[in-house]
């Protein structure tokens, strides 16, 4: 049994999934059209689609985005989260990005066994604040931290744990994309990948990662 579990926001507990997707390619018909021009005709469902059968390197190189201007574009992404959720009614943004059912309540239980339960995200940790302020869930976390690199979450992971101290076997990160399977492994602590959230089971598959879940059923018998 794991006394401290780790989660992702976007894509692991919230489904920001088609928000991010429609911002991305706003974004790519003013920046890089000429790189971009085969998808502006795509729903941006079929982006996700094959966005999900990606890994995070073979994701920057299909945009043709250097590093500098992948993580601007993450920035800007987020900004623009936060301007929708400020200027939107509680609804339209519950409707827009909604939580994941059985993630909450998931938190929930694991927090009254006496669980440390964290947020570590790449997202601004004032997007994840709002988004538990919403739904009265603003101190179910311990801790929530925001901005973590997109190519360094194994050393945000390394200084979350230090600051913790958590020991690693009692430590598990869960989390939607290869990336955190890999920072996981790199650390020492156990992993468990989500299906529903940035990337499909082939690619998570790839890192193998301690457990794979298709649902938050699979998840619960992991973690209570």
């Amino acid at each position: 049994m794991y006394k401290n579990i780790i989660f992702d926001f976007d894509g692991t507990l919230n489904d920001s999934r088609d928000f991010t997707i429609a911002t991305f390619v706003g974004i790519m018909k003013e920046r890089i059209k000429r790189n971009f021009n085969h998808y502006l005709s795509k729903d941006k469902r079929e982006i996700l689609q094959e966005v999900r059968t990606l890994t995070f390197r073979t994701l920057k190189e299909r945009f043709k985005l250097n590093l500098i201007t992948f993580l601007k574009t993450n920035i800007r992404i987020q900004e623009l989260e936060y301007q929708f959720l400020v200027n939107n009614s509680k609804e339209t943004v519950l409707k827009e990005l909604p939580f994941y059912n059985g993630m909450i309540e998931l938190t929930e239980e694991l927090k009254k066994q006496g669980r440390n339960i964290y947020i570590l995200s790449s997202n601004k940790a004032k997007v994840i604040k709002y988004m538990l302020k919403l739904i009265g869930k603003e101190d179910l976390f311990i801790d929530i931290n925001g901005e973590t690199s997109l190519f360094g979450k194994e050393m945000k992971l390394r200084t979350f744990m230090s600051k913790h101290k958590m020991k690693k076997e009692d430590t598990i990160y869960i989390g939607d994309e290869s990336r955190d399977a890999y920072a996981s492994k790199k650390v020492g602590i156990s992993i468990a990948s989500v299906t529903w959230g940035y990337a499909n089971t082939k690619v998570l598959q790839l890192e193998k990662p301690t457990y794979i879940c298709e649902s938050v059923k699979e998840l619960r018998k992991i973690l209570l």
